[in-house]
């Protein structure tokens, strides 16, 4: 018996003829595909390409780099499918030719359909040039001639595209042909491929239990990966552990991490491998920054750091002032100076060394790594200090300068015959030849820094061999007596009116002999001949460290120095060793050589002991003048950081105009202005005191600055300077300080009074840049040294003040309840909580980090005074745990709950303007931080209901905390000139309630008047409600009586008024109280009410407040713990 065959037939598209197609042994057939619109390009099939680009043609053939980077790496766009059908995709990377093109065109034309199919290129023509040498060629001599052109791919780059109404079966046969013909790995998709691709994924991804996963790792930068890995290798790893990831047939989830095919299309890996390459391109630019700073770097430590701090130290005492020291103080008092003057100096360079050797150093010298270390703060009170002392020491080597100029050559001078020499007569002719003297070193700044300290090496040369030339000619030079300058006006009066000549005056100068070196043991102050004045113990000091205050030369030039963390502190100890030998040599010699009239009467004898007298004049010059070029040098380089820095606002940013060399020309010119100004205070002996207190205040400030880093001891404070203690810093900071009172208290005190103010100033001012402040570290240490002495079991009712903390979600409809709150702390703690409710804690960090930065701008913006907390937690009654248990620190915690009321209406937003205290320095825009919050959320988006709002005041209460709850702090105002803040102490919920003097009543009155002693309320009158209900008169006048008594023990100022009230057991869920309210407190402010424990029907309690406050002025409900208030002293 033959079966029955069953026939059947299969619709094809109505574009097809109608035909039935008979089979046999077949049950079922795949359903019809029903195609979407699809839209057919004009041209469907693919175009021949061009061998040689268009822009090559009849032009000369570029040649190009290999740049194998074109075809490295994973494809970061091209990887979708744009009609969403089918295509081939490279594998890995490589070459296509244009046969490699030809290829794939005649393969898919010859199979394509093009009345209903359609291809379409996904990479461009062959662009990229590629050279060869002919045949026989040797290699070198650089390129060959363009052999062909290619176009590069990378891994995950969609080649061709093919869609119409076709299947894929129908084109993954010769679609797969051709992608094995490819020059690389290249394979067949589908847009269905791609999709399952993306799901497995997806899957994996949450199968994950791995929370480090690789995603996160190389997202977060663990280990700093980010600068090793590139996105080849990313894409390398993840396709390798996603394949153990899939490969692995256990039943348990896998704890790999989830990773990626070769096609690494999915957003994290976008941004991550743009991130990689922009920080790339940033390092790359910050290196090629870095390879031209160092171009700019050529100095080494000992033309850049020795040779200015000698040239610097030796100034004016080496060869004009030594003599005058030695005569004044004698040996002993001037050994004791000198050593006074280089322990301040010594102290003062340990401490700078330690700031040097903290970090890395770049240009601004001094103030740059003082404000750096430091703080702004810190930073710009020093750097102006600095500034000025550089300032004042420049115009006092200039006049030092003028002074060996006209004793040299001016009437009666060493180098000019009698009746000749230059001008002298008056103080303008020396303030003439001060300011051409300026102007020269006007000329050398605008040259550059680097010029003079290359050449300072050659004047240190020229100064050691006038040094030499001293010694060596004292034990030559026989005795002789040497006339005293003309500008002494104390050894010659007068003139000879016959001839016009100078009387003669003289000093002996001995030789080495015993008696005189006795003569000079002892001090002999005496009247300086330049200034007048009468010399002291603190005036001859003023000058001799007026002359020796170069020590920050060096630092003054980091910019140009090679490795500046190793030259400063090298090459500035070095120089002040080898200046103190000179000085304590020199004053040896001079003293056992020289007879006292001499040495007071001729500031400039050693040229007249000298066998080569031109030689000092050399010594006296090249010190006073790269002294005064280092200074001037050294001020506009500290001018200009601190312009750049904007410490000063934006005053200064004229001082930040350089030339091409990075001359800064503006910060130049003002220095030179200053200068000319401090020339006119007159000779060097007069400038000196001031120059000494600039310069000891300055070092004082970077001991002090320095001794609170050691006692800080911040972690990061780590200077690979061995040699400095808080000790070190310490007896610095005390010398400086002791001896700048003793040189002159009038300028010390000015110095003083102007860094406190720059400090505070700039303490009170918000920087665009934060380089982590000093001041910071010492409040912490401060804070926490403190913290640690309060203990919570010595606390006190007396003590007692409101720590507040309040639970708001948007600042938008929370902004009077943070006023209100911040008027209830009393000086105590205040913290604004908020909690993100979600199920994936590491999903939301971002959002809680975003969060807490708007918070923070609402409080400084609006002048809070309290902290922020953000939790994220998966209820809001969980978090709300997490902040009442963790807020504060220490014996400092929240004993104040505040919460807003459960409302069934929508949050409004609050208006600023009735909250924001009208002050001077308040701001045209106001509320700008508020635009950063979401939108107000509608009623319907809820994120607590009733029973878990009721259950959090229950769960408050239990901890031990009061608790105040909220309401329609949107009418708060603090614009309204009377009216009441009204207390109502009694339950309405209980008829039993008669005691008005229970926790929480007192606890309303505490509170009442907190608030009542804020200037803000201190206009409204307090008023206390006293309920009673049908009694006695007698009962309800001693009840009364008990009462004001208590408000008077208590200290507290207020008005008692008594209502009588009917019984709360027959009232309608509170209505009766919210109307006995409405009717007493029509004229209220803010109104204090009791606030029941919760009930175990939460709907019910909820209703019953609402009742109670129903359309109320602002209200907080208050439920007490512990006691807060006390009448005993």
């Amino acid at each position: 018996m033959l079966a029955t065959l069953k026939l059947k037939s299969r619709i094809v598209p109505n574009y097809l003829p109608c035909s039935v197609i008979s089979a046999v042994s077949i049950t079922n057939f795949k359903p019809v595909t029903e195609y979407p619109k699809i839209e057919f390009p004009e041209r469907r099939k693919l175009r021949m390409l061009e061998k040689v680009p268009q822009s090559f043609i009849g032009n000369r053939p570029q040649k190009m780099m290999k740049r194998l980077i074109d075809m490295r790496g994973p494809e970061l766009y091209h990887t979708t499918l744009i009609h969403k059908q089918y295509g081939i995709r490279a594998i890995l990377g490589g070459k296509l030719r244009h046969g490699h093109f030809e290829m794939i065109r005649n393969g898919i034309g010859r199979h394509m359909d093009d009345s209903r199919m359609f291809a379409r290129w996904r990479v461009d023509a062959p662009w990229k040039s590629v050279t060869k040498k002919g045949q026989g060629h040797r290699m070198g001599g650089g390129k060959g001639s363009v052999d062909h052109y290619v176009t590069p791919v990378r891994s995950g780059r969609i080649i061709v595209e093919m869609g119409g109404y076709c299947e894929y079966e129908e084109v993954e046969p010769f679609l797969r042909r051709i992608a094995e013909k490819m020059p690389f790995k290249a394979e067949v998709i589908s847009q269905e491929m791609l999709d399952n691709e993306k799901a497995n994924e997806t899957k994996l991804k949450e199968e994950n239990l791995n929370p480090l996963n690789f995603e996160y790792c190389v997202t977060n930068n663990f280990l700093g990966c980010r600068k090793w890995a590139t996105p080849n290798f990313i894409m390398d790893t993840a396709c390798s552990l996603r394949n153990v990831a899939e490969d692995s047939t256990s039943d348990a989830k896998p704890l790999l991490p989830t990773n990626r095919r070769s096609n690494p299309s999915d957003s994290w890996f976008l941004s991550l491998t743009e991130s990689i390459r922009i920080e790339e391109t940033a390092s790359s630019e910050c290196n090629s920054q870095s390879s031209r700073d160092i171009s700019h770097r050529s100095l080494s430590t000992f033309s850049g750091v020795f040779s200015p701090v000698a040239l610097s130290m030796f100034s004016t005492l080496l060869f004009l002032r030594i003599g005058f020291v030695v005569g004044q103080s004698g040996v002993w008092e001037s050994i004791i100076q000198l050593i006074l003057a280089y322990f301040i100096l010594i102290m003062t360079i340990l401490s700078i060394c330690a700031v040097s050797t903290n970090g890395k150093v770049e240009g601004g010298g001094a103030y740059f790594m003082i404000s750096r270390t430091l703080g702004p703060e810190f930073g710009g009170a020093i750097g102006l200090l600095f500034y000025l002392a550089n300032i004042f020491a420049c115009g006092l080597y200039v006049s030092g300068f003028v002074e060996g100029l006209v004793d040299n050559f001016g009437p009666g001078g060493t180098f000019v015959k009698d009746g000749e020499g230059i001008q002298q007569a008056g103080r303008w002719w020396v303030y003439l030849y001060c300011s051409g003297v300026l102007a020269f070193c006007l000329i050398v700044c605008l040259t550059g820094g680097a010029l003079f300290a290359r050449l300072s090496a050659l004047i240190l040369v020229i100064v050691t061999a006038s040094f030499l030339s001293i010694p060596i000619s004292m034990f030559l030079k026989k005795e002789l007596c040497i006339p005293f300058p003309n500008s002494n006006n104390l050894s010659h009066p007068h003139t000879n009116e016959t001839n016009g000549t100078f009387p003669t005056a003289c000093g002996n100068y001995t030789g080495f002999r015993a008696s005189t070196f006795r003569n000079n043991m002892n001090a002999a102050y005496t009247i300086d001949y330049l200034t007048g004045k009468s010399m002291n113990f603190a005036s001859v000091f003023a000058v001799l460290f007026s002359s020796v205050t170069g020590i920050m030369n060096g630092a003054n030039m980091s910019g140009e120095l090679k490795k500046p963390n190793k030259a400063i502190p090298r090459g500035t100890l070095a120089a002040v060793a080898f200046t103190f030998t000179i000085y304590l040599l020199l004053e040896l010699l001079v003293a056992g050589t020289t007879t006292r009239p001499l040495l007071v009467n001729n500031y400039v004898f050693l040229q007249s002991i000298n066998k080569c007298p031109p030689l000092i004049l050399a010594g006296i010059f090249a010190t006073t003048l790269s002294a005064a070029l280092g200074n001037l040098i050294g001020a506009s380089r500290i001018l200009e950081a601190v312009a750049k820095d904007e410490i000063f606002w934006k005053l200064l940013r004229p001082a930040t105009k350089t030339l091409c060399k990075g001359n800064p020309i503006i910060a130049v010119f003002v220095s030179w202005i200053l200068v000319q100004l401090i020339l006119l205070i007159g000779s060097l002996n007069a400038i000196a005191p001031i120059t000494s207190v600039f310069f000891l205040l300055s070092y004082a400030a970077v001991n002090l600055a320095c001794l609170g880093l050691s006692v800080a001891s911040p972690p990061n404070f780590r200077p690979t300077f061995r040699y400095f203690s808080w000790h070190t810093s310490s007896l610095g900071l005390a010398g400086c300080l002791v001896m700048c009172f003793l040189v002159n208290p009038v300028f010390s005190g000015v110095g003083v009074s102007c860094m406190l103010l720059t400090f505070v100033a700039l303490h009170l001012r918000a920087f665009p840049t934060s380089w982590g402040s000093f001041s910071q570290a010492l409040i912490f240490h401060q804070v926490r040294k403190y913290m640690l002495m309060l203990d919570t079991r010595k606390e006190h009712v007396r003590f007692w003040r409101p720590h507040v903390l309040l639970l708001a979600n948007n600042a938008r409809s929370s902004l009077g309840s943070i006023f209100l709150c911040n008027d209830l702390k009393k000086s105590g703690l205040y913290v604004i909580g908020n909690v993100v409710v979600s199920k994936d804690h590491n999903t939301d960090e971002d959002k809680v980090s975003s969060l807490l930065r708007r918070w923070l701008d609402v409080v400084n913006e609006f002048k809070i005074k309290a902290f922020v907390e953000v939790t994220n937690a998966f209820t809001l009654r969980e978090g709300a745990h997490q902040l009442v248990r963790l807020s504060g620190m220490g014996a400092i915690k929240p004993n104040i709950i505040c919460l807003g009321f459960w409302d069934e209406s929508s949050p409004e937003e609050h208006n600023p303007d009735n909250f924001r205290r009208k002050t001077f320095f308040s701001s045209s825009r106001q509320g700008s931080s508020l635009e950063k919050f979401d939108s107000i959320r509608d009623s319907s988006e809820r994120t607590v209901e009733i029973d878990e709002w009721v259950q959090l005041i229950a769960d408050i209460i239990d901890m031990r905390k009061n608790v105040c709850v909220l309401r329609y702090t949107n009418k708060l105002s603090y614009r309204e000139k009377e009216g009441f803040i009204d207390v109502w102490p009694v339950n309405f919920f209980d008829q039993n309630t008669h005691d008005y003097i229970d926790i929480t009543s007192q606890l309303m009155l505490q509170l009442s008047c907190v608030v009542h002693m804020r200037d803000d309320w201190k206009k409204f009158k307090l008023r206390f409600f006293l309920c009673a209900d049908q009694m006695d008169e007698s009962i309800i006048a001693r009840k009364e009586k008990k009462f004001v008594n208590m408000l008077k023990e208590l200290r507290i100022p207020a008005v008692v008024q008594l209502v009588r009230w009917q019984n709360v057991s027959s009232l309608p869920l509170g209505t009766y109280g919210n109307e006995l309210i409405k009717e007493h407190c029509d004229s209220a402010r803010l109104i204090f009410l009791y606030l029941p424990h919760p009930t175990e029907n939460y709907k019910l309690y909820r209703k019953q407040l609402d009742l109670l406050t129903k359309d109320l002025p602002p209200v907080i409900l208050v439920h007490g713990v512990r006691s807060v208030v006390t009448t005993s002293l």
